[in-house]
């Protein structure tokens, strides 16, 4: 399990601005991994949000997100994250010692409250695979508002998706692998996709 010892948060608190509770609402543990990759793709396709179960998933690089009216957040959060899509559609797949694909993301968090942690998934679409967290964001040098992690993927893989996943209370850890973003614990996940380069 990777452990995620930063940025501390309050369920408590945030069920009291909530007026919800913390942990109420659907669990997630019926939505089917097709179920979930159906909504990831009708989020990157239309690049609006939706909620699946205790999830919101919404799409990287848009304004501040609409969100779902029964998405379990504050009211008032208008967030954002960019990851550069404008800038480029690929990124640069360097071999490790152990033999896998490294892959850097960076991304550019906005809007979140100051007790957020933050977490990277990736997963090979060509060929499939499971989601892989990554290591743990670190800002950028000259540009503490960046953030950075590698996700180390199959050598094989040619092209990737990626969430940035975002906890409003720290999650005490988080998996390794998982077969779908539900498992990660994450309030919101913001998507994106990149082919890759030797």
């Amino acid at each position: 399990m990777r452990k995620f010892g930063f940025v501390l948060g309050s369920c408590f608190l945030l069920a009291l601005s909530w007026q919800s509770g913390c942990g109420s609402g659907s669990s997630g543990f019926d939505i089917s991994p097709d179920a979930e990759e159906a909504a990831i793709v009708g989020v990157l396709e239309t690049r609006s949000c939706t909620t699946l179960g205790d999830l919101t998933l919404c799409p990287a690089d848009e304004a501040p997100a609409s969100l779902p009216p029964e998405a379990m957040l504050p009211e008032n959060l208008a967030a954002s994250v960019e990851t550069g899509a404008g800038e480029t559609d690929s990124l640069r797949c360097l071999p490790t010692e152990g033999g896998l694909c490294g892959v850097f993301l960076v991304f550019r968090p906005a809007g979140f409250p100051p007790e957020t942690t933050f977490a990277v998934a990736a997963r090979s679409l060509e060929p499939p695979g499971p989601w892989v967290a990554g290591s743990e964001p670190l800002p950028a040098e000259g540009d503490p508002a960046l953030l950075g992690s590698t996700v180390e993927l199959a050598p094989e893989a040619r092209r990737l998706r990626f969430a940035v996943l975002v906890y409003l209370s720290r999650p005490a850890s988080i998996p390794e692998r998982f077969e779908r973003l539900l498992d990660s614990g994450a309030d919101l996940a913001f998507l994106g996709e990149r082919s890759l380069l030797e």
